[in-house]
């Protein structure tokens, strides 16, 4: 239960470095408590146990990637709140990893390179206006 929680804690999985720089600064500019992750088997160590209000996912990642990362999310807390991302990979396009992302779960899609004022708009819509 959110509301019961501590709202602004964000879970962060990039394999990118410079995307993961980038997140955590706007993130935290924002207000939000971010935690990195850069690969999903370090994400999913204490997912259940931890209440992060969101995660922003990488699609394309060595290792689980997250496309099973986010089944798994689902799995162990089913009211997750999932923000898929994706620059696409070899021959899929952006557009078909994020459309494969939100068939098995992910709450909303930002398809790679965003800017900054889209990855604002996409995590402010998880969250409620503050009166």
């Amino acid at each position: 239960m959110l509301g019961a929680k501590d709202i602004r804690n964000v879970l962060v999985v990039e394999d990118d470095k410079n995307t993961v720089d980038i997140l955590s600064r706007a993130l935290a500019r924002e207000g939000f408590r971010v935690t990195m992750a850069l690969n999903m088997e370090d994400a999913l160590k204490d997912f259940e146990r931890l209440d992060y209000a969101l995660v922003i996912t990488d699609i394309f990642m060595a290792g689980m990637g997250g496309i099973k990362g986010i089944q798994e999310m689902r799995r162990m807390r089913p009211e997750a709140k999932i923000l898929a991302t994706s620059a696409g990979y070899s021959e899929m396009t952006p557009e078909a990893a994020l459309k494969a992302a939100e068939r098995i779960g992910a709450d909303a899609i930002l398809a790679k390179p965003f800017t900054l004022d889209a990855l604002r708009a996409a995590v402010t819509g998880f969250f409620p206006a503050e009166s």
